[in-house]
């Protein structure tokens, strides 16, 4: 359903999905660019349980949330969807230490060719303020990683 662009990397996209009350199956993922910067949520929709997707569409929006990571997804009624997320100003989400804040978005329309989002940071307080890292084994992969951070594993 979702390729992304040349040179983007799918490998730590972490995706949720979501059903509907009208039977659409929705799923929010996050997708990076290269070098692992411009992390994004996106969205894709379906109304043929699966069997075609409607485009990518970019959930994460604004300077706060210029990498957001590990999407939560719910869906209500036909083509509402909410989506949560983990945002942060910095460039990439290797930057140690860092300011992850929650970020909530829905659209009422996410069948539509072009979905609206509304979006809010849902708490002020910094939620996590640690490097996110993506590398898989061995840890010390990462330069930039805090000490004892947790580290998410891609499969």
């Amino acid at each position: 359903a979702y390729a992304g662009p040349a040179g983007t990397n799918n490998v730590q996209v972490f995706p949720a999905m979501a059903v509907d009350r009208g039977g659409n199956r929705h799923v929010a993922f996050s997708a990076c660019g290269t070098g692992h910067t411009n992390c994004q949520i996106q969205l894709v929709s379906s109304a043929d349980q699966g069997n075609t997707w409607l485009g990518a569409v970019q959930v994460s929006n604004g300077a706060t949330t210029a990498t957001a990571v590990e999407p939560t997804i719910s869906a209500g009624s036909a083509g509402v969807v909410d989506i949560t997320w983990l945002g942060s100003a910095a460039a990439t989400p290797d930057v140690f230490p860092n300011a992850w804040h929650g970020f909530f978005a829905q659209t009422q329309n996410a069948m539509a060719a072009s979905p609206t989002f509304s979006q809010n940071q849902a708490e002020t307080a910094t939620k996590h303020d640690f490097d996110i890292c993506f590398n898989v084994l061995p840890f010390a992969a990462n330069p930039n990683a805090a000490p004892g951070n947790p580290h998410l594993l891609a499969s």
